[in-house]
């Protein structure tokens, strides 16, 4: 039997990419066509969506969600998907060992800089040895066994605040206006304020209304609410087939004490698993441990997602 290779790397049209990233039931939102579209606008063509299908000589396909980064010097630069979420590749068909190991080669030795975060949810990728250049996790819930179960696993606190939310008259929704948008773009503002030096990033709010515009049922902001129908914490979600993910979250100070955020999170946990999907991703903690301790009160586990920095030839 001849060696397996890649026969030819070559840009996409946008449709395959869609049609990939549909039927690979590993993928996230982030191996979306629309998430690194969302950026390319977001950062002016800073990211700029690069996709390429890799064919192997046996006739398999796997598509690569790259985004090539726009850099001063002659040596082009890539994000395997912006900014720093998981990448890798996707493929409509289950993909062998081998087939993984050629893009894993060609990502690190073919493309030159390569900012990597390893996707947990592939069923490959954790054996094969990757050497990854910094530790990350994400927590994850399996949807698969049914949200009672999955409520079973709350902690006590957790269940405590989330009746708590309830008794005062908290309410969960999905937003619906560009208004809804901005009044969660003010929340965010306040979380910022109070995060202080522990804020990772700052997005401004024409990133909210990208988002906004696209009405997305792939890219969902909830939000919670008041008993006078203000809106006072909410979090941004992005759906796959199989996979949910938390991708930002914030919360008005002074509502902290009635404990919004339980109630939010349980109501899009339990959407997600009444939906089918198969994982619910809490993301990365970033260190925070405050931040890791909420998400384990859910029962979420700890996932590694390991970050590959490939240097500039």
């Amino acid at each position: 039997m001849a060696k397996l290779k890649i026969d030819t790397v070559w840009v996409t049209e946008p449709g395959r990419w869609d049609d990939a990233w549909t039927a690979c039931r590993w993928a996230t939102y982030y191996h979306s066509r629309e998430w690194a579209e969302l950026w390319c606008r977001y950062t002016e063509d800073w990211y700029h969506p690069s996709p390429a299908v890799a064919t192997f000589s046996d006739g398999r396909q796997a598509l690569l969600p790259l985004s090539s980064e726009k850099r001063e010097s002659e040596s082009r630069g890539y994000v395997s998907s912006p900014p720093d979420t998981y990448g890798g590749w996707i493929a409509a068909e289950p993909l062998a060992r081998s087939h993984a190991e050629l893009l894993t080669e060609f990502l690190t030795t073919k493309l030159g800089k390569l900012d990597w975060q390893l996707n947990p949810f592939d069923p490959l990728v954790a054996d094969l040895g990757i050497q990854a250049d910094e530790p990350d996790e994400t927590h994850i819930l399996d949807l698969s066994i049914g949200f009672d179960s999955i409520y079973g696993h709350f902690s006590s606190a957790c269940r405590r605040a989330e009746r708590k939310a309830r008794r005062s008259g908290v309410s969960v929704r999905l937003a619906r206006t560009k208004a809804d948008w901005q009044e969660y773009y003010r929340a965010y503002e306040d979380s910022y304020r109070r995060w202080g030096s522990q804020a990772l990033s700052k997005y401004e709010w024409h990133l909210f209304e990208l988002m906004y515009e696209l009405r997305s049922d792939d890219l969902r902001l909830w939000l919670a609410m008041n008993d006078e129908g203000r809106i006072i914490a909410g979090a941004v979600m992005g759906y796959a087939s199989n996979h949910a993910a938390y991708w930002h979250g914030a919360a008005l100070e002074e509502y902290l004490p009635l404990r919004p955020t339980n109630l939010l999170f349980t109501e899009i946990i339990k959407d997600a698993s009444r939906r089918g999907l198969k994982w619910f991703d809490f993301n990365s903690s970033a260190g925070l441990d405050g931040v890791r301790r909420f998400k384990e009160s859910f029962g979420a586990k700890p996932l590694d997602c390991l970050i590959v920095h490939v240097p500039a030839p």
